[in-house]
């Protein structure tokens, strides 16, 4: 037998209406907010074998709305190199007004052009990170994106080149537990 339960509001002992959190009913999965940041100032970093320096204008700040929430990190770059085996980007977090460090290790977006051969290459690259912490909710972060060199044969290898007046960006979703 199956029994159909019909009501119009579910209420506390103390008279107030229930909410999802109250009745132990998580949302996981939902998309709490979005933030976006983009950016056209040039980083160039050359020179410095298997290394990254943050991307100038790439700060992309969000306040955490619910405790432990998840973070997609999407990163977009238009990039140009010469003379180089490759270049990547990474993506970095700082709480508060504390230093960035990068997300990962390893598993940046890498390009390899140029192979040492003197070519000159622009491209566009994408890279996303999930980053998983264990914050309260009202929680100040902030995310960038770092420019990866591969070569220290570089002679330039660039974020949004001057020449090309393109953007690059930082987009974070919150996305609930």
């Amino acid at each position: 037998m199956t029994s159909i339960l019909k009501v119009d509001q579910i209420q506390l002992a103390n008279g107030n209406p229930a909410s999802l959190d109250d009745l132990s009913i998580t949302g996981g999965g939902k998309i709490l907010q979005v933030q976006n940041t983009t950016f056209g100032t040039t980083t160039n970093y050359a020179g410095v074998n298997q290394s990254y320096t943050l991307c100038a204008g790439s700060d992309c700040p969000i306040t955490s709305t619910a405790p432990n929430s998840k973070f997609l990190v999407l990163l977009a770059a238009d990039m140009y190199g010469t003379l180089l085996n490759g270049s990547n980007i990474s993506a970095g977090v700082r709480l508060g007004s504390g230093s960035y460090s990068r997300i990962r290790t390893g598993n940046d977006a890498w390009a390899a052009y140029g192979n040492g051969y003197g070519a000159t290459n622009s491209f566009h690259i994408t890279k996303q990170d999930l980053y998983t912490p264990n914050y309260a909710a009202g929680t100040s972060l902030s995310f960038c994106m770092y420019l990866g060199n591969w070569s220290s044969s570089t002679t330039q290898n660039m974020v949004n080149y001057t020449g090309y007046g393109i953007l690059s960006s930082v987009t974070v979703f919150e996305i609930a537990p």
